[in-house]
């Protein structure tokens, strides 16, 4: 009973959360993404109609905002050793343009909102402006570099300032515009009761302001 309390606790709250994150309206181009992470599509991604299923942009959104989390805000995955959760209480993803195995991927982080125990996100996913291996069964083409090493990103990412020239690289490399755009909300509770807390650790909320694009938050949760 105590963890359906809590889970109507968080839809109540959320949807509150929610409407004001909304009124947070900034693009969606490549620039406007703080955090990068390189990604490769799978052979297993593809579905029968011969590109990435839906459903599989949102392990690319669980990855990017996971990975972020992980390396730059202390997040602790084992939850016999973690003190805040991070629920995943909201989340959509918004289709633009098809893409398939073997295409070369870059996932964009930035964070729209911050409250006392919530964040919203926002997730670009990028294409290649090349085809980095393409066989057509008789000869393959394979470029000599790598886009992310081109770039100097690593499987760690990479944090990004609004001043930071890497975009000039990224650009050469990827589409300025997405393929996909996801908006996720974590909710961050207590691990011992599932309540939301009442204050970010400062470690995770240093993380999140250092790739948000607002100073302040004025949701209460």
């Amino acid at each position: 009973m105590l963890i359906m309390r809590n889970a109507h606790l968080l839809r109540s709250e959320v949807s509150k959360t929610i409407k004001s994150f909304s009124r947070n309206q900034s693009s969606n181009g490549l620039r406007d993404y703080r955090y990068f992470l390189p990604l490769q599509t799978r052979w297993s991604d593809n579905d029968q109609y011969g590109h990435v299923n839906n459903a599989v942009y949102y392990q690319y959104i669980d990855t990017v905002v996971n990975n972020y989390l992980i390396w730059f805000c202390g997040l602790v995955t084992n939850r016999d050793l973690s003190k805040e959760v991070g629920f995943m209480v909201e989340t959509n993803c918004s289709y633009k343009t098809p893409v398939e195995y073997p295409d070369v991927l870059l996932g964009g982080l930035v964070v729209e909102k911050v409250g006392r125990s919530s964040v919203q996100y926002k997730v670009g996913i990028f294409k290649s402006r090349s085809h980095y291996f393409i066989s057509n069964g008789t000869t393959t083409t394979q470029h000599e570099f790598d886009p992310f090493s081109e770039c100097g990103l690593t499987m760690k990412g990479m944090q990004m300032t609004k001043e930071s020239t890497v975009y000039q690289d990224l650009e050469k490399h990827f589409h300025r515009e997405p393929v996909a755009i996801g908006k996720p909300v974590h909710v961050f509770v207590d691990n011992t009761n599932n309540r939301p807390i009442t204050g970010m650790s400062d470690q995770l909320l240093n993380g999140l302001k250092i790739i948000s694009n607002v100073l302040t938050s004025s949701s209460k949760l």
